[in-house]
């Protein structure tokens, strides 16, 4: 008995390495240039082990893209459900939750490229369920719908108001991935090192750019929510 629950450890550990390595590979090199070989080469394994779990490269993307989605999805519903048992009304727990959207992408860049920007059900053959997709945004559309009958957003269709919010909180969320504090306080850099600095991704939180989300999110909320709509101060401590 301890033997095989040592030997079900052991095979789960296995797996979670051969995913993290693909999702590195796949984020850094793109799909089409990894293969079942480079992820076995990459944590020093042959690749028959690699098929020993995961049939082929779209069963490991499949995965892969299960596990993201949830963990984003619960992240968001879980600080929502806190949020609401800790008294927030709606436009606070759509400005918080569209706050932890932000920073959970910042903080996990390659889970966040997996989701919106590698694009990799599209390019692979993976087969999703459409809930697993969808269920960031039903949860977003919910929201928004509730704070539309509740006469707290300006009356535009929800559809409309959930498509700008993601597009504006994407938008920060990649800007921000990428964005270092560095261009413009040191102008004797050289062109290169500049762009040096551009291309290196920091998924820390700093300062700076909680100021930055902070400033965004506000003035965007602003401009859906009804005039004199009061949003927290302060991030909850939950």
């Amino acid at each position: 008995m301890k033997h095989h629950a040592r030997r079900e450890r052991d095979n789960e550990q296995l797996r979670s390495k051969i995913m993290d390595a693909a999702r590195t590979l796949f984020v850094t090199e793109g799909y089409a240039h990894v293969s079942m070989r480079k992820i076995a080469d990459r944590i020093e394994y042959s690749p028959t082990t690699i098929y020993h779990y995961f049939a082929n490269k779209e069963a490991i993307v499949q995965e892969l893209l299960r596990e993201v989605y949830s963990q984003f999805f619960t992240v968001l519903t879980k600080q929502a459900n806190q949020l609401e048992e800790h008294g927030y009304d709606i436009p606070a727990r759509l400005f918080l939750v569209s706050k932890t959207y932000v920073e959970y992408g910042i903080m996990h860049p390659d889970h966040y490229d997996i989701m919106f920007i590698s694009n990799l059900e599209s390019v692979s053959n993976a087969e999703l369920d459409v809930n697993d997709r969808l269920n960031g945004y039903t949860f977003l559309h919910e929201a928004v719908q509730i704070a539309i009958d509740q006469q707290y957003i300006v009356d535009v269709e929800a559809d409309i108001i959930v498509r700008s919010l993601w597009a504006m909180l994407h938008g920060l969320t990649t800007t921000l991935s990428s964005f270092s504090e560095r261009i413009g306080q040191e102008q004797d850099e050289s062109q290169t090192q500049q762009k040096d600095t551009l291309s290196k991704k920091d998924n820390s939180i700093s300062p700076y750019k909680q100021h930055i989300i902070d400033f965004t999110l506000r003035h965007y909320m602003k401009s859906i929510l009804q005039p004199g709509t009061p949003l927290p101060e302060s991030d909850p401590e939950l």
